[in-house]
């Protein structure tokens, strides 16, 4: 199975196939998808997509009889990259989903080519589209996240940024958190 979805600025492709011998359909494959532009991609999700560009996946899709894994995964922007693995559990009663990300060091600053003329940069990561709060309910998951040096849309350094996150029933907790910032830490 060979799918390939180009816009202007983007592509996505996969290659893999479907095994239809088990009772859910399995898809196990490698994806690759790159991201040169956003307005293509903004005319089609229906609102202003704020991500830092370039950015590009690479990852592979493998089917196991609970659900689907993502893994090795990598995402690039820009110069610097997200490694690590995403593994949706589908065997109870709401799907578990399962991220594993590390980084040396995750540059979100947008390049100047993807600002709008006459306008100061957003110190956003995310657009100011609402956020849908009731899809938290709709599935359980835990998250690991560690990063070495992260710089936030506003340019602000952070070091040694180590999350884990906790979402169960629609309840998210991020504990432990912890990170460097101007010489000192924080941790809670």
């Amino acid at each position: 199975l060979d799918l390939m979805l180009t816009l202007p600025g983007a592509e996505a492709k996969f290659n893999g196939h479907l095994d239809r011998s088990t009772p859910r359909i399995a898809v196990n494959g490698k994806i690759a998808a790159e991201v040169r532009e956003l307005a293509a991609l903004s005319k089609l999700a229906g609102v202003d997509v704020e991500l830092p560009v370039p950015a590009a996946l690479d990852a592979t899709l493998a089917a196991s009889q609970d659900g689907q894994r993502i893994e090795p995964m990598v995402l690039r922007i820009g110069k610097t990259s997200v490694e690590g693995s995403l593994v949706v559990n589908t065997k109870g009663a709401k799907p578990r989903l399962t991220a594993r990300l590390t980084s040396k060091d995750l540059d979100l600053v947008r390049t100047g080519a993807e600002q709008k003329a006459g306008q100061p940069s957003s110190s956003r990561v995310f657009s100011e589209a609402k956020l849908p709060f009731t899809a938290l309910t709709k599935a359980d998951g835990d998250v690991d996240l560690r990063i070495d040096r992260l710089r936030l849309p506003d340019g602000l350094l952070l070091a040694n940024v180590r999350v884990r996150g906790t979402l169960v029933n629609g309840s998210l907790l991020a504990e432990p958190i912890a990170l460097n910032l101007a010489g000192g830490s924080v941790g809670g």
